[in-house]
């Protein structure tokens, strides 16, 4: 559990620096800045060391030198902009003793929960090697071809690399998802200001089923897990555009900020490419007021955003998107063969879809959905028929408000976020925060659209802050209950590590490739690992970091 406080304390001193001087950078009218809270500017330098790490994953194992340089960097970014962290840090933070009180409170209930609990299936299937992978060497040609699973290329993997600390020679922690879990929740607590405001804005229904999807995660967030990167960065860049929703004259710099991380989300996982969506809004108030310099100047900012995912994908299996094949372009000697990645494509579709035959992936919806929708528990059936009458409330929505561009596209992006995921691989752990803010955010919209309308907005207010406090208190309850039970744990000091396997030796060429004695599990420590013995790979020189192809 300290492991974790002294990890974070360093991700918030080389992250805040950077994502303070990149926005600072940003926006362009500087009055701006006072409508950001600290938590964007940990999530931008979040958003920007990760880019870096996959960057510098191109060129060698992401470790001592990757955060020598990161550290350098964040030094520079302090010095440089002193006085204005200055200015920032006394008009953001009042210093309250009951303030100092939540953060630090809050800190230790995320540490407590990040050092120990269920480490993700998958994280030992193949998120703790890809990570190995990334320290030890950045990117290796066609390492898909030794393992598939391995080329499933997320830029969280990268960030989980260089904070890792392997370098040190003890183990490779995994303390960011926890981290990120941390701002979140602080974003989220801000929607106790309905009381204050006497206010109710869409976004606090954001903050609520965010809040909820980190109860949800909670005894989960020890893992690596990709999905968990994703809803999170999902969820905040949400908030945040509702939050900029209630600005009277928006400016086209500052929803900027948001749309770049929805940009970002799809290095992250492709299935939140509707946030995409979003962008038509910075675009068109750039063009409408002639700043076509700035607006090549984000379209580089985004290119340059999701460069390196790319690259990676390239490398790793010689595809853009792997295992999508739509995109074919590239045909070097490390690809990973086409039928077979349709092959993986299909068993992702079937899986999320409830079943385990690969065929399935073919049936038509009317087929398909009945069966999964019995594969659902009680409150994921209710999330999905509630996301499904958000849907439907969308339309008469745009009647009723007519003005409001930024959150009619920010449910737009919503909506098509939840209905690729449905269309594709409907896994509720795929896209669990799709499933909790669709309904979140159409039910905040009616609800804001009725207290501005009613005399009995008071009773209204009153209403929703008792419903906040009572959610709270049930899911405290429960969190208490939870931590109770695994309390005895021994990790206080060092977080809980990736589980061991039993494996077996097998041999490509001089090289040792470790497998798993009797499941497709390896963890992180016997490496390089592959899930089946490597009959059909060859190695593409003397060496492993050489990369790999079929024969």
């Amino acid at each position: 559990m300290i492991s974790v406080l002294l990890i974070w304390i360093y991700i918030l001193l080389t992250v805040f620096p950077l994502g303070y001087l990149g926005l600072y950078g940003l926006i362009s009218d500087k009055k701006q800045i006072n409508r950001l809270i600290p938590e964007d500017f940990v999530m931008f330098g979040l958003m920007a060391v990760t880019v870096y790490a996959q960057f510098f994953s191109l060129f060698a194992g992401v470790g001592l030198a990757a955060n020598i340089i990161l550290l350098a960097a964040s030094i520079a970014a302090a010095v440089f902009g002193f006085k204005r962290f200055k200015v920032s840090f006394s008009e953001r933070f009042s210093f309250k003793p009951v303030l100092i009180l939540v953060l630090l409170v809050s800190a230790l209930i995320m540490a407590f929960g990040a050092s120990r609990g269920y480490m993700h299936y998958d994280s030992d299937l193949y998120h703790a090697q890809s990570i190995h992978w990334i320290e030890d060497y950045g990117v290796v040609k066609g390492l898909g071809n030794l393992y598939e699973r391995l080329a499933y290329n997320s830029s969280a993997f990268a960030l989980c690399a260089l904070y890792s600390f392997r370098f040190l020679g003890g183990q490779s922690f995994h303390a960011c998802a926890g981290f990120i879990v941390l701002i979140v929740f602080i974003c989220c607590l801000r929607l106790f200001r309905i009381i204050k405001d006497k206010k109710i804005r869409v976004s606090d229904f954001a903050r609520l089923g965010a809040l909820y999807y980190i109860f949800n995660i909670f005894d989960e967030m020890v893992s690596p897990a990709s999905d968990y990167f994703i809803m999170l960065f999902f969820l905040y860049s949400v908030i945040r555009l509702l939050d900029f929703g209630e600005i009277e004259e928006i400016d086209e710099d500052l929803i900027a900020f948001p749309s770049l991380l929805a940009v970002f989300l799809i290095t992250l996982k492709i299935s939140a490419a509707g946030m995409l969506i979003i962008l038509i809004l910075p675009v068109a108030l750039l063009i409408k007021k002639k700043r076509i310099g700035k607006l090549f100047a984000y379209m580089g900012l985004s290119i340059f955003i999701v460069l390196p995912f790319l690259i990676r994908n390239y490398l790793l299996s010689g595809w853009l998107l792997f295992p999508v094949t739509a995109i074919d372009i590239f045909d070097p000697v490390w690809k990973y063969p086409k039928l077979l990645a349709a092959f993986d494509s299909d068993q992702i579709i079937a899986f999320g879809r409830g079943y385990s035959d690969y065929r399935t992936a073919k049936f038509p919806l009317s087929e398909w959905f009945p069966h999964w929708i019995k594969t659902l528990n009680k409150t994921d059936l209710l999330l999905f028929f509630t996301s499904v009458l958000g849907i439907i409330s969308f339309i008469p929505g745009l009647f009723l408000k007519k003005k409001q561009a930024i959150l009619h596209l920010t449910e737009l992006s919503v909506i098509t976020t939840f209905l690729l995921w449905f269309f594709s691989a409907p896994l509720i752990r795929y896209g669990q925060g799709f499933v909790i803010m669709l309904p979140a955010v159409m039910a905040g919209d009616y609800v804001s659209f009725i207290h501005k309308k009613t005399n009995h907005s008071k009773w209204l207010t009153f209403s929703c802050f008792a419903f906040i406090c009572l959610f709270m208190c049930y899911k405290s309850i429960m969190l208490g209950k939870y931590s109770a039970s695994i309390f005895y744990l021994p990790y206080w000091i060092t977080q809980q590590d990736y589980t061991d396997y039993e494996v077996v030796e097998y041999r490509l060429n001089d090289t040792v490739i470790y497998c798993p004695k009797s499941n497709d599990r390896i963890g992180y420590y016997p490496f390089p690992s592959a899930v089946e013995a490597p009959l059909k790979v060859d190695m593409l020189g003397p060496d492993i970091k050489d990369g790999f192809r079929f024969k």
